[in-house]
């Protein structure tokens, strides 16, 4: 199922951005030669990512001002502490609408004939 990607995401942090749906993502990849090896769905775990990011983002915010001050300025902070602090409360309260999907995958299709591929992701 295809979703809007929030407004307030697409206008302030990831302007003109899409987030595709899983289905999207598959079949762009058949599409184009892609061979998927795995799915795993990532969400639950996802919340601790997030949270990670807002600290590491929180306690590097000064190197980053310093770097650009016009560019890092304080609208750029406050946008990116609503959007991290936002995801991570969304990952928590609707698991069963936003998901977040780690595909493995190789280029083009490989056979035991062919060149060789691990037969499974661990390796």
């Amino acid at each position: 199922m295809k979703r809007r990607t929030n407004y307030c995401t697409i206008k302030h942090v990831f302007p003109g951005g899409h987030i595709p749906s899983l289905a999207e993502t598959l079949l762009l990849m058949e599409k184009y030669g892609l061979d998927v090896r795995a799915v795993e769905n990532l969400s639950y775990h996802y919340r601790r990512s997030v949270d990670q990011w807002l600290k590491n983002f929180e306690m590097h915010w000064e190197r980053m001002h310093a770097i650009d001050p016009v560019r890092f300025n304080e609208k750029f902070r406050r946008t990116w502490l609503f959007y991290l602090g936002g995801a991570a409360e969304t990952f928590e309260a609707a698991r069963e609408i936003i998901n977040c999907y780690h595909i493995t995958f190789v280029q083009g299709h490989f056979t035991r004939r062919g060149r060789s591929a691990p037969m499974d992701r661990l390796r």
